[in-house]
């Protein structure tokens, strides 16, 4: 009898801790985000700017529009180095060149853009890397050599 119930717990507490784990497997991650806003020179929102992300070592680009905030986002985007360019009809394009993606971090890059032709480019660069502040994961690019050694 003693046995049998022992079974019995011992059954119910590892399909509780098996259960739990399920979760914590989905939560790896192998990209990143880039998000941010869209505004003009006074600071105003613009919906409806066209954002190209495109990366640097395939030159694929990815395209979506701001919404009604001014606000875009991409997930899910590979690491590696990528180019923003920022385009609405009434304004200077603005490019963002340059900027790294990592695994599981958002990078955020904000543009301006400046009443203009659309002959006008702004072009923005930056240095450094920025304070990641979307979540609180912590990722690593591991590359082949390192996983060889």
């Amino acid at each position: 009898m003693q046995l049998r119930n022992f079974r019995v717990i011992l059954y119910v507490f590892l399909m509780v801790c098996l259960t739990g784990a399920l979760p914590a497997w989905g939560q790896s991650t192998s990209t990143g985000t880039v998000a941010g806003s869209v505004t003009d020179s006074s600071g105003a929102v613009i919906p409806d700017a066209t954002v190209t992300l495109t990366d640097t070592a395939t030159g694929t680009p990815r395209n979506t529009t701001t919404n009604s905030a001014g606000r875009y986002v991409f997930v899910d985007v590979n690491p590696g180095v990528y180019n923003l360019d920022v385009n609405k009809k009434g304004f200077a394009t603005t490019k963002i060149s340059n900027q790294e993606v990592v695994v599981g971090a958002a990078l955020t890059l904000n543009a301006a853009l400046q009443v203009g032709g659309t002959n006008v480019v702004v072009e923005v660069q930056a240095t450094g890397t920025e304070l990641q502040t979307m979540n609180a994961t912590v990722g690593n690019t591991v590359t082949s050599r390192a996983i060889d050694n």
